[in-house]
């Protein structure tokens, strides 16, 4: 068994959503609909400390989202259950997911068979590149200490946020300019995914310079603003 890569723009797609999902369908959405890491998520008026592989949300808003009835969604989260898929926590008001065994879903596998030849340069070469996608799921930290997100980690922001951006256009930016806001290494990038589309907006027409200046002047007041500077 192995992995395929799946680029969560996928999900944001109109045609994931375009017709009724299929049971399959349905159970890939749990998993990637599934905390990457642990945090703490406002839902329905109270915060929620959801863990790593957990979902908080209801039958209603599943329904809404796969285009079933309610019925249906609760036969099929107790098919899951009787299959040892997920387990549940229902509320009159939400249900909180675990998808069971989520790391052998989302983790990188970090053994390799035993080669039963030596690699040829072709092979070799070849296999760098997917060492290189790998790393943009790991967690990391500037040479200043400043946590960066993992690409998984910052798209699961943006759809959690509701943010009109693409995720994959973000991480890639930053990811080639190192991180920084001009001479600056990025402090808050969450801050910045919230403010990425307003930087496209054909009100006023920017150069980089004036993008980098405006992000520059946006953490530098909260930085003043919670004491920093």
């Amino acid at each position: 068994m192995g992995f395929i890569k799946l680029d969560r723009a996928l999900f944001e797609n109109p045609l994931w959503t375009s017709e009724p999902f299929t049971k399959a369908q349905a159970w890939v959405d749990l998993i990637q609909l599934a905390n990457f890491a642990d945090k703490t998520k406002y839902y329905r008026g109270a915060f929620h400390e959801i863990k790593r592989g957990q979902i908080v949300t209801s039958q209603r808003t599943l329904a809404e989202r796969w285009k079933w009835s309610k019925a249906k969604v609760a036969t099929f989260i107790r098919t899951l259950e009787d299959a040892a898929m997920v387990t549940t926590d229902n509320t009159n008001r939400w249900t909180v997911l675990t998808i069971v065994n989520y790391a052998k879903y989302q983790d990188t596998p970090t053994t390799k068979r035993p080669q039963k030849r030596p690699q040829s340069d072709h092979e070799a070469t070849t296999e760098r590149p997917q060492k290189g996608l790998q790393e943009e799921y790991k967690n990391k930290e500037t040479p200043n200490g400043v946590y960066i997100p993992t690409r998984g980690e910052l798209a699961s922001y943006v759809r959690e946020e509701g943010l009109d951006a693409d995720p994959d256009e973000i991480f890639d930016y930053y990811e080639a300019v190192g991180w920084r806001v001009g001479s600056k290494p990025v402090k808050d990038w969450k801050a910045l995914c919230r403010k990425w589309r307003s930087y496209e907006k054909p009100k006023k027409k920017q150069t980089f310079d004036e993008m980098m200046a405006e992000a520059m002047q946006i953490l530098d007041e909260r930085d003043r603003k919670e004491g920093r500077l």
